[in-house]
C-alpha cells in the first residue's frame, strides 16, 4: 500500500511532535504538521494530501471553519476531527460539514492514536476505492460513447444496465438514459426480441462470445448488421451478464457483391489474348453484366483522331421478330455498322476524357452527323431504345476506346462502381495490348538501358522456368551473380526472409497459375548480412493471339525509402503528439501574425473550447491594445532575420478576461515558408502574486524598520541602566554578573542589526551582476594576497550578492587563523557555471562543513553564512564548502543554466 502523507493541524506544538511521532513509526504514514488552519489551507493548495486530521479549538479558525473551507473549494479529501473537544453538538456538526470520523483525544496515547491510524487508513482505502469506482465508469462511460457502432450492456435478467446514444437512437429512444432499465421486449418487435433474448441466453450458458451477421428489416429496407455479443464475467469467472456490439455492413455487403462481380470482370480481362479479341469480349461482358438492349465498342484511332466501331453486340430476342433486322438496318444506316467513324474533334476529347459515364439521348448525337436524326430515330424505335450511356476508356488522361449501352425506359441504369470497374480494366487491356507491340519492338534497346540503371530488369519464359535476361543490377543489390539466377530461376528466393517468403511465393503463384501481374515489396538478406527491402513488378507480355509467352519485370532496392518513411512517420506521430497535448500554449504564425496552427492549449488559454480551430485567425484580435504595437514590431524583427526572442504581452480570453503571457518566439520553416514558432506561457498569477508579495514586503520592511528602531532604543537604555549600575556597584560578584548581562544585550542588539540586512533579502528584482563588481577588492587586508580569475561573467543574482563576497571574506580573515592567500575562480562546469572562493587558511573540519551554513551556528553572530546560502538560493544558485582541513577553505558556488552570460551578453549554458 502506497505511504499515506497526512496533514496534521493543531495549536499545539507538544501534540503535533508527539503524533508525528506514533504515526510515522509504522513507516505507513508521512505527516507534515502546522500549527494553524490557516497555514494548512496554503499547504492544501501546495501539496497533494490523502487525509487531514485537525484539532477543533484553534485561535483565527476553529477546525468545523477549517473543514468547511475545505469542503467548499469542492476537496473531499478525507478529514478527521481530532479533539478534546467532546460536546455532542459539535460532533454532530462535523458530520453535517463532511468530516469522515470525529476522534476525541486525552488518555493514554497509544490507544488514542492506534484507533486515529485506524480510522486514517479506513477513511483513505475507502476515498480510494470511491475514485477509482468514478475512474472506472468514467473511462466505461467513454469507450460505450465513442464506439462506432451501437454498444450496450445488459445484467443476467437481460436489462439494459448500459448503452450508447447511437442504440438509443436506433431503437427510437431519444438518449440512452431512457433505456436503462428496459429489455428488449421493451424496445423490439417481438419476434426479434425474443432471437436476441436466446442469444443471450446461449453466452451466458456457454460464456462463450457469439458473433452474427444478419438481415433486420428498417423503415421499408433491409439492412445487415454484424453483432458481437460476449459475456460479462467477474473475478471468480461467473457470467454476471452481457455486453454486446453491433454495426451497420449494407454498405460493406453491398459492396462485397459487387466487388465478387468486379473479381470476375478481373479474371476475365487478365488474360485477354493480344490483338481482336478486347473489342469482342468486352462488348460481351458490358452486355451480360447490363442487361442492356444492345453494346457497341469503339477503338480509339489517334492517328486519325477517330472512334471506329469495332464489335457490336445484341441481347437475344431484342429483334427476334425480324430476321433479316441485321441486313435491314445495314440498308437503313447504309453501310455495315462496324465500319462506321466517327470523328473526334479537340472539344469532343477533352469532353469525352472529363467523365467515364455520360447520358446521351439518341445515336445521332453519338455518331457526330454520321447518322441523321430520322435513321437515329428508327433504329431505337426498332429496338425500343430509350437512352445511351458512354462509357469511356481512360487511363491517366489517355483515351483508348468508348463503349456504349443502349437501355429501355423501364431498365434502371447499371451501378456507377461496376460500369467504372469494368471501363478501368478494358482501358488497362487496351494499353497492355498496345504496349506489347511497343515492347517487341523495343527489347533491344529496352536491353541497352537495363545494363545501365540501378534496378534489375529481367525477361524471362511464362512458367518462370528459365530467364532469358537479368540486368547487372542483379548482382550490386543480391550480392549474386546473374549467371546464378540464369541456372537456377529460383535461387533468387534464397535470399528472401524468412517470414516474407510465403507472400512471394504466393504472388508468384498467382501470376503463373491465375495470370495475375505480381507487385510486392519484400525483404532479402545480401551476401554482405545487410538486410534491404524490394519492390518487385512483373508484367505478362502477350505474343498476337493474346497468349502470355513470356515475363519481365524490375526489382528495386527501396531499403532507403523504407527506413525515411518510417522515420519520418514515427517522427511526425511524436511530435504532433507531443504538441497537440502539451500543456502549454504551442502555435505557428506567419509574419503577420496570422495562426497557421495551435493546439489545445492555446484554446485554452484563450478560454475556448478544446475543439476550436483557431487557423486563419490574426492573433492581433486576442492581444490587449497596449501589446499590439509591441507585437507588431517583435514580428516585423523576426521577418527581418532576427530569430528566437523572447517576450510579454497582455491577452483578451474569449471570455474578456485579462491574462498576462511570456511568449518565446522562434523562426522554422513550416509547409514551405518561414513562419514563427510561439510557446504561450500564462504568468497571470505569478505576476499577481509578486505583485502581492512585494507590497507585503514593503509594509513588512516598513513594520519591521519601526520595531528595529524601538528595540534599540531599549537595548541603548537597557546597556546605559547597566553601565550606571557597575558604576555605583562596589561588590564584584555583582559586576560579573552585571557583565553577562551587558555581553547578552549586546547579542541581541547585533541580532538586530542583522535583521536590518536580512530585511532587504528578495524583496527586489534580480539583476545581471558582474563578478567583477561584486568581489570585495577594496576590503582585502594588506596582508593578503587577493586575486580574481575569469571574472568576465555576470550572473543573474539578487542584489544583495555582494554581501555573499563580503561573508566570505570575513570567513576567511576571522576564521581562517593564517590566510595569506585568497583566490576568487569562474569556469563553465557542464551546462553551468562553478564560482569558486578558497584560501590556504587552516579550512573547515568535516564535522562543520554542513553546519556552517546554519542559523546562529559559529563563534561570531552566526549568520553570515546562513545569509550566504539564502541570498544565493534566490535564483537557484547553490553553495557548498569541499576544501580540505588543514590546506584552506573552499566554497564552491554553482550557478545554474540560463543564469549567467558572458561579457558579449550571450546567455551562456544554454
Amino acid at each position: 500500500m502506497p505511504v499515506i502523507r497526512v496533514l496534521y493541524v493543531d495549536d499545539e506544538p507538544g501534540l503535533l511532535e508527539l503524533g508525528r511521532i506514533f504515526l510515522e513509526q509504522d513507516r505507513q504514514f508521512s505527516v507534515d504538521t502546522v500549527p494553524s488552519a490557516v497555514a494548512a489551507l496554503d499547504l492544501l493548495g501546495q501539496h497533494p494530501y490523502d487525509a487531514i486530521v485537525s484539532d477543533y479549538q484553534m485561535p483565527e479558525m476553529d477546525g468545523i471553519e477549517f473543514l468547511k473551507r475545505v469542503r467548499g473549494s469542492e476537496n473531499s479529501i478525507p478529514f478527521i476531527l481530532f479533539t478534546g473537544r467532546g460536546r455532542e453538538e459539535i460532533v454532530i456538526q462535523a458530520l453535517n460539514e463532511g468530516a469522515d470520523f470525529y476522534l476525541q483525544k486525552g488518555g493514554n496515547a497509544t490507544p488514542q492514536f492506534a484507533e486515529l491510524a485506524h480510522k486514517i487508513q479506513k477513511a483513505v482505502l475507502q476515498k480510494r476505492a470511491e475514485n477509482a469506482v468514478i475512474l472506472r465508469e468514467s473511462y466505461l462511460t467513454a469507450i460505450i460513447e465513442n464506439q462506432p457502432g451501437l454498444v450496450w450492456l445488459k445484467d443476467p435478467d437481460g436489462r439494459f444496465l448500459a448503452a450508447n446514444e447511437a442504440f438509443a437512437r436506433s431503437c427510437g429512444k431519444r438518449s440512452a438514459a431512457d433505456v436503462l432499465g428496459l429489455t428488449d421486449l421493451d424496445i423490439w418487435p417481438e419476434d426479434l426480441a425474443r432471437k436476441y433474448r436466446a442469444d443471450d441466453a446461449r453466452v451466458i450458458a456457454t460464456g462463450q462470445p457469439l458473433h452474427v451477421e444478419e438481415k433486420i428489416a428498417d423503415k421499408n429496407q433491409v439492412k445487415w448488421f454484424e453483432t458481437y455479443k460476449m459475456p460479462i464475467k467477474n473475478a471468480a469467472g461467473t457470467v454476471i451478464g452481457t455486453t454486446g456490439f453491433a454495426r451497420d455492413i449494407t454498405l460493406r455487403r453491398s459492396a462485397d457483391e459487387m466487388l465478387a462481380t468486379i473479381r470476375e470482370l478481373e479474371q476475365e480481362f487478365a488474360s485477354l489474348p493480344s490483338a481482336g479479341s478486347v473489342e469482342e469480349r468486352a462488348a460481351k461482358k458490358l452486355l451480360a453484366i447490363s442487361g442492356a438492349v444492345a453494346t457497341t465498342f469503339n477503338i480509339y484511332d489517334r492517328q486519325k483522331q477517330v472512334l471506329r466501331a469495332a464489335a457490336i453486340e445484341i441481347a437475344p430476342g431484342v429483334l427476334k421478330s425480324l430476321p433479316d433486322a441485321w441486313q435491314r438496318l445495314t440498308g437503313i444506316i447504309g453501310m455495315d455498322p462496324v465500319e462506321i467513324a466517327v470523328p473526334v474533334t479537340p472539344a469532343m476529347y477533352q469532353d469525352i476524357n472529363r467523365s467515364y459515364i455520360t447520358t446521351k439521348r439518341s445515336i445521332a448525337e453519338m455518331s457526330n452527323g454520321q447518322i441523321s436524326p430520322s435513321v437515329s430515330a428508327g433504329i431505337q424505335a426498332l429496338a425500343a431504345i430509350d437512352r445511351f450511356l458512354l462509357i469511356t476508356h481512360v487511363i491517366d488522361g489517355e483515351l483508348y476506346g468508348t463503349s456504349l449501352l443502349a437501355l429501355r425506359a423501364d431498365q434502371p441504369d447499371p451501378p456507377p462502381d461496376l460500369l467504372d470497374s469494368f471501363a478501368h480494366m478494358v482501358a488497362v487491356s487496351l494499353r497492355r495490348q498496345q504496349a506489347e507491340a511497343a515492347l517487341r519492338e523495343s527489347d533491344e534497346r529496352l536491353r541497352e538501358i537495363a545494363e545501365n540503371i540501378t534496378t534489375v530488369f529481367y525477361i524471362s519464359d511464362r512458367a518462370m522456368n528459365r530467364f532469358t535476361y537479368v540486368s547487372p543490377a542483379y548482382e550490386i543489390i543480391w550480392g549474386r551473380s546473374a549467371r546464378s539466377l540464369l541456372d537456377d530461376p529460383f535461387s533468387f528466393l534464397a535470399a528472401v526472409l524468412p517470414e516474407d517468403l510465403p507472400a512471394v511465393q504466393e504472388a508468384i503463384r498467382k501470376e503463373l497459375d491465375e495470370g495475375i501481374p505480381v507487385d510486392t515489396e519484400y525483404r532479402i538478406r545480401h551476401t554482405d548480412g545487410t538486410v534491404r527491402w524490394i519492390h518487385s513488378r512483373n508484367f505478362p507480355i502477350r505474343d498476337t493471339t493474346g497468349r502470355i509467352y513470356r515475363v519481365a519485370g524490375l526489382a528495386e532496392d527501396i531499403t532507403e525509402l523504407k527506413n525515411s518513411q518510417s522515420a519520418l512517420v514515427e517522427s511526425e506521430e511524436k511530435f504532433r503528439s507531443l504538441v497537440e497535448y502539451a500543456l502549454e500554449s504551442i502555435s505557428i504564425l506567419d509574419f503577420s501574425g496570422r495562426c497557421l496552427f495551435a493546439n489545445k492549449a492555446t484554446a485554452r488559454l484563450l478560454e475556448m473550447p478544446e475543439e476550436t480551430n483557431l487557423t486563419g485567425k490574426d492573433v492581433m484580435e486576442f492581444l490587449a491594445p497596449a501589446s499590439r504595437e509591441k507585437a507588431a514590431a517583435d514580428f516585423a524583427r523576426v521577418s527581418g532575420g532576427h530569430d528566437a526572442y523572447l517576450a510579454y504581452y497582455s491577452v483578451i480570453t474569449a471570455q474578456g478576461n485579462s491574462r498576462t503571457v511570456e511568449s518565446i518566439g522562434k523562426v522554422i520553416s513550416y509547409e514551405g515558408r518561414h513562419a514563427i514558432l510561439l510557446s504561450l506561457h500564462d504568468i497571470t498569477g505569478l505576476r499577481s502574486a509578486e505583485e502581492r508579495l512585494r507590497a507585503a514586503n514593503r509594509q513588512l520592511t516598513l513594520l519591521t524598520s519601526i520595531t528595529r528602531h524601538d528595540i534599540l532604543n531599549k537595548v541603548s537604555v537597557t546597556r546605559g541602566f547597566l553601565q550606571l549600575a557597575k558604576k555605583n556597584n562596589s561588590d564584584p560578584a555583582v559586576n560579573s554578573l552585571l557583565d553577562r548581562i551587558d555581553t547578552e544585550t549586546n547579542a541581541i542588539r547585533s541580532q538586530i542589526e542583522f535583521t536590518r540586512v536580512y530585511q532587504d533579502l528578495g524583496s527586489h528584482e534580480p539583476q545581471w551582476l558582474a563578478l567583477a563588481d561584486v568581489v570585495p577588492r577594496s576590503s582585502i587586508p594588506p596582508t593578503i594576497a587577493f586575486s580574481v580569475e575569469g571574472n568576465g561573467y555576470r550572473i543573474f543574482a539578487d542584489p544583495m550578492l555582494k554581501t555573499v563576497f563580503g561573508n566570505l571574506l570575513d570567513n576567511s580573515v576571522r576564521h581562517g587563523d593564517r590566510v595569506t592567500e585568497i583566490r576568487v575562480c569562474a569556469f563553465p562546469s557542464g551546462k553551468d557555471l562553478m564560482v569558486v572562493w578558497e584560501d590556504n587558511g587552516i579550512g573547515i573540519s568535516a564535522g562543520e562543513k554542513e553546519h556552517i551554513f546554519d542559523r546562529g551556528y559559529g563563534k561570531n553572530t552566526g549568520l553570515g553564512m546562513f545569509l550566504a546560502r539564502e541570498i544565493l538560493s534566490l535564483t537557484g544558485i547553490t553553495i557548498l564548502e569541499n576544501g580540505e582541513p588543514g590546506k584552506g577553505a573552499r566554497f564552491e558556488m554553482t550557478v545554474p543554466s540560463g543564469a549567467f552570460r558572458s561579457d558579449a551578453g550571450t546567455p551562456a549554458g544554454n
